[in-house]
Formats: structure tokens, sequence, C-alpha cells
């Protein structure tokens, strides 16, 4: 439990000095990339497999992403 919280911690504090350094709508872009992160990690700790709709959510939510991120140049 304690390097689990160490870890987040960690991340969070990565994911702040990102948006510090450059513009939110490039930072947020790599906000997405916890949801392979947390597909994988189900899977391998839990055995967890997603489910269609939830695939296709995450793909929505990329492709959003990469909407956002290219109109924002």
């Amino acid at each position: 439990m304690f390097f689990a919280a160490r870890g987040s911690l960690v991340g969070v504090g990565l994911l702040v000095r990102g948006y510090q350094l450059t513009r939110a709508s490039l930072a947020s872009v790599f906000e997405y990339s916890v949801l392979p992160m947390a597909a994988l990690w189900g899977w391998l700790i839990w055995g967890e497999v997603p489910g269609v709709a939830a695939l296709a959510g995450m793909g929505l939510i990329f492709a959003a992403g990469l909407l956002i991120a290219s109109r924002s140049r």
C-alpha cells in the first residue's frame, strides 16, 4: 500500500509539472495514456478483459483527444 501511494504521488507530481511547462491542451493528451494502462493492469493483475463497449469507449475518448490536440495547433 505504501509503495502504491508513493507511485501515485510521483505520477501526479509529474503531471502537474507537465502542465506547468506546456500548454494545457498539449499536456492533457498524455492523460489519455491512463486508459490503455488501466486495461493492461486490469488484465495482468485481475485477469479482467475489457469488453467491446469498453474498448469502443476508449477509442472514442482517444479520438476526441487527438481531435482536440490537432485543433489547438
